[in-house]
């Protein structure tokens, strides 16, 4: 069994791309799935079967239509795969020629997909989420099977043992490097707790797809690469006010703060320019005054106890000006440019405050998130998997091979199924 993607399919006067053709060993037309997504890419609609109880108390099941976005569709098209080449291998074993599974899923009933996934699918994978995935492509595949007249009506799901075999299996902490809009949520909340600080720092892995060390390659003034001038984030405050239609700016990320020496342009949107601004004009202003009084005190101590004659410090204590945006806050080095270990501890401080929050995840993972929701967007305004992966290699400051990304930027196309589960988008 295969798939055949056509470059394009015309219908109703409109072009539609990645419309998929399942073909089994033999080359002939597998009819149902082949209609399943022609329908789909055609229509962008996703249905939902409803339970309503009526006044006689008789239960009615109803379709429920949505928008349905490529991506989701895109993401859906491997788990049925998977499934098909599961029922080509029945029919092989049984050496059936008709009826054949394969050509006919629409006769499979609810106990024999509810066994595929958990008994047969669950024990190779060791991910819920994953998994979650099949269980969302299946229930759409037959969902429109229903609602075309096709199939009966199929309740799909995971079994309880299920969940927990798999939790058992990966200590119950199984890890997914995709931070949901609900867990955000939570980390937001804490963080505005603390400081405005540390909501921008997990702002800038999730919302930029910044290195926890690349926030210390946020510089307020403008600065030179070379002989080249590049803009601070004043400058680029200032550029935001007077484009008032201009949704992103570019800044450029010096090489000595990235991996690898690896310079790049990275976009920073007007919501997060103006917690800048008002970062800078608050909190940053104050921590670097109360740094700044807190060295000329050292200074004095240090002066009065060289003029009675004490033993200390020769050399002159001063705070040393600066021009990075992030600054310490506590009473050491307070005011101070922020390490680079700073924006990985700020994300498991607040991680701790959030026991339903994985206990595994990292700073990192807030960047690995920012890539999956820019290669769903990218998948959606281009239509291509290549071109959304070529734009996520090129944000993150990943090293192309022929001008192509490589397999640490491809694992991203893994990641959006799953953030398509979690969403459901």
């Amino acid at each position: 069994m295969k798939i055949v993607k056509l470059p394009s399919y015309d219908f109703g006067g409109y072009s539609y791309k990645n419309v998929c053709v399942f073909l089994d060993c033999e080359g002939r037309l597998i009819m149902l799935p082949t209609l399943f997504t022609l329908s789909s890419r055609v229509n962008l609609v996703s249905y939902k079967v409803d339970k309503i109880e009526g006044r006689n108390g008789v239960i009615e099941f109803r379709v429920k239509e949505g928008d349905l976005s490529d991506s989701t569709l895109d993401a859906y098209i491997p788990p049925i795969k998977k499934y098909l080449l599961y029922l080509e291998s029945i029919d092989k074993e049984q050496k059936t020629e008709i009826p054949s599974l394969l050509h006919g899923s629409s006769h499979a009933s609810s106990k024999f997909i509810n066994h595929y996934i958990n008994e047969v699918l669950a024990p190779k994978l060791n991910n819920i989420s994953t998994l979650n995935v099949h269980v969302a492509a299946l229930t759409f595949f037959y969902g429109w099977m229903w609602n075309s007249g096709l199939c009966e009506r199929m309740e799909l799901k995971l079994k309880v043992r299920i969940k927990q075999e798999i939790s058992g299996r990966t200590g119950g902490q199984d890890k997914i490097s995709y931070l949901s809009r609900e867990v955000r949520e939570l980390l937001k909340k804490e963080a505005n707790k603390t400081s405005l600080r540390d909501f921008l720092i997990l702002k800038m892995g999730w919302s930029v797809g910044l290195r926890a060390k690349e926030n210390q390659g946020l510089l307020i003034n403008d600065f030179y690469v070379g002989n080249k001038k590049c803009d601070g984030l004043k400058t680029l405050i200032a550029k935001m006010k007077s484009n008032e239609n201009k949704e992103y700016f570019q800044y450029h990320l010096s090489s000595k703060f990235t991996k690898n020496s690896s310079q790049r342009q990275v976009y920073l949107s007007r919501n997060i320019l103006k917690l800048i601004e008002r970062y800078i004009d608050t909190e940053r202003h104050t921590h670097v005054e109360m740094g700044k009084k807190i060295m000329q005190e050292k200074e004095e101590t240090r002066i009065s106890k060289l003029k009675k004659g004490l033993n200390t410090s020769r050399s002159p204590i001063k705070f040393i000006e600066h021009d990075s945006l992030f600054v310490n806050m506590d009473n050491v080095f307070i005011g101070q440019k922020i390490s680079s270990g700073c924006a990985s501890n700020v994300f498991t401080k607040i991680r701790k405050k959030i026991p339903q929050m994985n206990q595994k995840l990292s700073y990192h993972d807030c960047r690995h998130t920012f890539a999956t929701e820019l290669y769903h967007s990218m998948k959606q305004k281009t239509g291509s998997s290549n071109a959304a992966l070529l734009e996520v290699a090129i944000r993150l400051g990943h090293s192309l091979r022929k001008g192509k990304p490589q397999e640490i930027t491809t694992k991203y196309i893994r990641l959006h199924g799953v953030m398509v589960s979690e969403e459901q988008l």
